[in-house]
């Protein structure tokens, strides 16, 4: 009985439904949410929006070496949102995992002077947070 009150307990996770109208990451996220994620799908939305934003100004000001690049800024909004919709596991020990580790590789490349401790702590190599439009485009930059 125990061992089928774990199994309900961990299956917390479902696929993310976008809203209408669309919100800033809606057409991005294409895997798997925790509830409370899909809930607060509002806030998440503006706290991406809002990193993206930040960078994008700091971009446009470009008033020192560490400003972002226009490289920087392609691959920002779907790491932003990445970032803000973790990948859920249908796993009690483990719900929730990071951004993926070669997602993680091509942050630190294109946006070298951005945080990275921060947005891929909990990055991994398999199911995680990613932008399904980078992934062609991520293969075929990592092999060349």
């Amino acid at each position: 009985m125990f061992f089928l009150l774990l199994i309900v307990a961990s299956s917390a996770c479902e696929v993310y439904e976008p809203n209408n109208p669309n919100y800033y990451c809606d057409d991005i996220v294409r895997w798997p949410v925790a509830e409370d994620v899909q809930e607060n799908a509002w806030a998440l939305n503006k706290k991406a929006y809002s990193l993206y934003y930040d960078l994008k100004t700091r971009y446009l000001e470009n008033n020192d070496t560490n400003a972002p690049t226009l490289s920087c800024l392609a691959v920002a909004r779907e790491f932003f949102c990445a970032y803000s919709f973790p990948y859920c596991l249908d796993d009690i020990n483990e719900p929730k995992r990071g951004v993926c580790s070669f997602f993680c590789d091509i942050w630190s490349t294109r946006c070298p002077n951005e945080e990275y401790d921060l947005y891929c702590k909990n990055k991994a190599s398999t199911h995680c947070s990613f932008s399904v439009a980078l992934v062609v485009p991520a293969v075929v930059y990592l092999l060349f």
